[in-house]
């Protein structure tokens, strides 16, 4: 990895997102289940519970991508460092996957994938201020809804095509 490592050096542009996998590999999957089945006075409870959860696992992401942009920084002091959110997965599901997880939660206006993909934002958003980098949000949730087919490979696809990424990258240029 010398190689990957010299290059980073020496770059003078650096743009960085947190991956899907990150967030999806942390989400508390076990309290979810729980939630779906929890009924009554217990079901408030949980429904706190696995938003702590999810909290949690976001300040334990948050520490390590922190560690990342301080050594960023320091093996690259010449770069500009850019943060840039990570297009929503999943889009074509979006309503599927919120109907179902709000079928088991009476405050329909709360959706755990969202609350979850919200928090994740934020966090980096919050860590690119305190340590001084730029966040750019190149995430246009309007015009990936509205051109999901065209920005999509397809309904199972988590990452947008190769227009999908050109559209982050017109939105990173100009903004």
């Amino acid at each position: 990895f010398k190689i990957i490592y010299d290059k980073v050096c020496e770059a003078n542009f650096i743009t960085l997102s947190i991956g899907i996998i990150d967030l999806v590999s942390n989400l508390p999957f076990g309290e979810i289940k729980h939630l779906m089945k929890a009924n009554g006075a217990e079901k408030p409870l949980v429904l706190n519970k696995t938003l702590q959860l999810i909290e949690n696992s976001v300040k334990k992401i948050s520490a390590k991508f922190e560690i990342l942009l301080k050594t960023l920084k320091k093996i690259a002091p010449k770069a500009k460092i850019v943060v840039v959110p990570y297009v929503k997965p999943l889009l074509f599901f979006e309503n599927v996957i919120e109907d179902y997880f709000n079928a088991y939660i009476e405050k329909n206006d709360l959706s755990i994938f969202d609350y979850a993909f919200r928090m994740f934002d934020n966090m980096q958003r919050q860590i690119a201020a305190n340590l001084n980098i730029n966040y750019i949000n190149t995430y246009d949730y309007k015009y990936f809804n509205k051109n999901i087919n065209f920005l999509f490979e397809n309904a199972f696809s988590f990452f947008p095509t190769e227009k999908g990424y050109k559209k982050v990258a017109m939105d990173l240029y100009t903004k």
